[in-house]
């Protein structure tokens, strides 16, 4: 039932014509499994560094079931986009989430519609998407690093914190996110924190990809 809430894979469908929109864009079948070995491979592509590379917990939609009343529609579905940017501030609040569902484009997602790779902004939709009670913690606490498991450690003397929402299943179009996240961190981003998090596992309904 929660990956009903995953927006923006309407095109992920059985049919013949779905099954080729989802080969021009570069994505893989919603069904596919996905192996640790795919996994890897594709994070190689994206050239995530180690250090910032994650993994979120299935946990983690079982605590958005619980705080779905708290908190307004719109975000709680945002919240299982595939693809996404999450901004906090300096002190752990949020301020903006981007979800590739506002970020349009076909057969490739145009994230310069948000000034990537020069730069990064935010519209006010994005920024409506933003929960106040919602803080960097309430992510982190679902994830570990994708290769040591271990939970992560953010640096504090930081302009603020940047999560990039991945997934296998999005191919193409998260080697293309992480390419522009990696430039526009040479241009703008050096005092920003980024982290990489594959969330495959929030969308296969397991925990971590492990299936064979």
């Amino acid at each position: 039932m929660m990956r009903l809430h995953i927006a923006g894979l309407c095109v992920l469908l059985s049919t013949g014509c779905g099954r080729m929109l989802v080969g021009l864009a570069g994505m893989h079948a919603f069904d596919h499994d996905v192996t640790p070995a795919k996994a890897d491979r594709l994070a190689q592509r994206m050239k995530i560094p180690a250090e910032e590379d994650l993994v979120l917990s299935q946990r983690y939609s079982h605590h958005l079931e619980a705080m779905r009343g708290t908190m307004k529609e719109k975000t709680f579905s945002v919240m299982y986009q595939p693809l996404q940017l999450r901004w906090y501030s300096k002190g752990g609040r949020a301020q903006w989430i981007i979800p590739n569902c506002d970020v349009g484009g076909y057969p490739n997602l145009q994230w310069s519609r948000f000034g990537l790779p020069d730069t990064l902004f935010a519209n006010l939709h994005c920024r409506s998407y933003a929960d106040s009670a919602w803080t960097l913690a309430d992510d982190l606490r679902f994830m570990t690093s994708r290769t040591t498991g271990e939970a992560p450690v953010l640096r504090q003397d930081v302009d603020g914190y940047l999560l990039v929402y991945w997934s296998y299943f999005m191919g193409r179009q998260s080697v293309r996110l992480a390419r522009h996240i990696h430039k526009w961190q040479e241009n703008q981003g050096r005092a920003v924190e980024v982290r990489f998090v594959n969330v495959d596992s929030l969308m296969m309904g397991v925990d971590k990809p492990e299936v064979e």
